[in-house]
């Protein structure tokens, strides 16, 4: 009996410290959706317009499709962000957000960016 009972305390607090993990992530994103996210559509906005030339118009619906490409999914916000440094891995590391970080690169690395790298670049 006091085997089950030890068990089912046990099982509890995990259950707990799992919950708990859980919305510390949700934080997490919610940070990325609400404070790294208008920094990125400013930058790809501002970039896009800079760039503008016959080759490359970047109208206004180029703009807007490549603001939803890259905020559609929080890895995208994030990795945009890191790419551009508009945020840099010390201060994630400094605010205890690089865990997170490597969680979302690893639940969601289907959704991620895939950079191409020319032929005569590759070792």
């Amino acid at each position: 009996m006091e085997f089950i009972l030890i068990a089912a305390i046990t099982l509890l607090c995990w259950m707990a410290w799992q919950l708990w993990r859980a919305k510390q992530f949700t934080k997490f994103k919610q940070y990325l959706f609400s404070e790294i996210r208008p920094l990125v559509l400013t930058d790809l906005e501002q970039r896009l317009i800079e760039q503008r030339c016959a080759t490359y118009p970047n109208s206004d619906f180029h703009i807007m499709a490549a603001k939803e490409y890259w905020t559609a999914y929080a890895s995208r916000i994030l990795q945009y962000a890191l790419t551009r440094e508009l945020v840099s891995e010390e201060k994630l590391k400094q605010q205890g957000k690089y865990r997170f970080c490597q969680h979302l690169f690893h639940i969601e690395a289907d959704k991620m960016h895939q950079y191409c790298v020319p032929n005569d670049q590759q070792h």
